[in-house]
């Protein structure tokens, strides 16, 4: 199947105009400028917080931030570069209407709690360096969150300090999203005056989880331990109840268990209870020490279609990556990101009043192909988030890839 440039070209602008329609019906912004020095509107987070609007920005202009703060209304968050937030961020009771964006922050912990809004985070680092025992990220009660290749960095201790470190993201009663993220638990530490038990990189239970590309590792066991029974090392997931998918949308995705101090020792990339698991051929699991990386479940592993968004800025343009099965017909589905729907195509996460289909295509022997779409320089406000999905149809069958999700600015 082939289109001319100029049908092409017709079926972006048609998209574009759409999307301009659909995201000017925000309110008049301002942005809110913290400075810890002096030189913006606030000097603290939460004061920017307490002034803000809904929808408005408030851009991190200068650290340190040693503070704590919540937020309860939809927000987006910049930040300058290397600006870090020693403190507690609190997301909480987001309501259904509200949409709250993070980009580009360092922070020790953040908290999302009881929010039924949609909420974005994209280049996000967590570290606890001076919280071992609390979880760099904590999702309870959540409707719907996206990572957009978010990191957690394993920080080194130094002072005295005992416990057990939880998951690097800890996820309960809620709908997440991780695409492109590099996600590593806590290892084992034991010294003279440090006994940290390690985690496992991401804990869930009774949730809906989703994973597009990026990694996700478990923490390192040591013989060191005086603790019986936590010598082992930690799982890559652990997953009780709900639901896990698992796609390798650019051939990179995997999961590991953490190293275990024996070769006696055995621990499986994916430690499950009651979870219905599926997950792409593709997906690389490393378990130590034995073969079986699924504890208790056998998943359904199946082809998945794949799409990886990124580079959205006002004036520049949107990459789209599509990938699936040669020879299928791949559709780019464009929009604005909603709760998941379920449909016998497979989960929708995309608002689908204001859904556009572009850019119908067979996908060649690589199996997958790109596309480039314009943004506007102006007309669309800070904060935004589309996200984009594939259709793919091959021998009349329908399959939805799992989303990309990525914030204009």
């Amino acid at each position: 199947m082939k289109f001319s440039a100029s049908s092409v070209r017709i079926a972006l602008n048609t998209a574009l105009a759409v999307l301009v329609a659909v995201v000017s019906q925000a309110h008049c912004q301002k942005t809110w400028i913290v400075d810890a020095g002096g030189g913006g509107h606030y000097k603290t987070i939460q004061a920017a917080v307490n002034a803000a609007s809904e929808g408005d920005t408030i851009y991190l202009k200068s650290a340190p931030f040693r503070e704590s703060f919540t937020v309860s209304k939809g927000l987006h968050f910049r930040a300058a570069a290397n600006n870090g937030i020693s403190g507690f961020a609190t997301i909480t009771n987001l309501s259904k209407t509200s949409t709250l964006t993070i980009k580009g922050m360092s922070t020790a912990s953040l908290r999302f709690t009881n929010n039924a809004g949609a909420i974005h985070c994209e280049d996000l680092t967590f570290s606890t360096a001076s919280m071992p025992t609390v979880p760099p990220c904590k999702v309870s009660n959540c409707a719907l969150i996206s990572f957009q290749r978010c990191s957690r960095v394993v920080p080194q201790y130094a002072l005295p300090v005992y416990g057990t470190q939880p998951p690097s993201i800890d996820i309960s009663n809620s709908q997440v999203l991780l695409a492109e993220c590099r996600i590593q638990g806590a290892n084992d530490i034991y010294q003279t005056t440090i006994s940290l038990a390690g985690s496992p990189g991401i804990a869930a239970v009774s949730s809906t989880v989703r994973i597009s590309g990026g990694s996700v590792t478990g923490g390192n066991g040591t013989t060191k331990s005086p603790v019986p029974g936590i010598t082992n090392a930690w799982p890559g997931i652990q997953i009780s109840g709900g639901s896990l998918v698992i796609d390798d949308s650019e051939g990179k995705t995997f999961v590991a268990a953490g190293s275990t101090p024996s070769s006696t020792l055995v621990q499986h990339a994916i430690v499950d209870s009651g979870a219905k698991i599926t997950i792409d051929p593709g997906v690389k699991l490393y378990s130590s020490n034995t073969s079986v990386h699924f504890k208790s479940t056998s998943p359904i592993v199946r082809i998945l279609p794949g799409i990886v968004a990124s580079g959205a800025v006002s004036g520049g343009k949107v990459t789209t990556s599509r990938f699936g099965t040669p020879g299928s017909l791949s559709v780019l589905l464009l929009s604005l990101p909603r709760m998941l729907l379920q449909t016998p195509f497979g989960e929708m996460w995309m608002d689908t009043s204001a859904i556009l289909a572009i850019d119908p295509r067979i996908l060649p022997a690589s199996g997958s192909t790109t596309l480039h779409i314009p943004i506007p320089a102006q007309g669309i406000p800070n904060g935004v988030s589309l996200c984009f999905q594939s259709l793919e149809l091959l021998k009349a069958q329908m399959t939805l890839s799992l989303p990309s999700v990525v914030l204009v600015n």
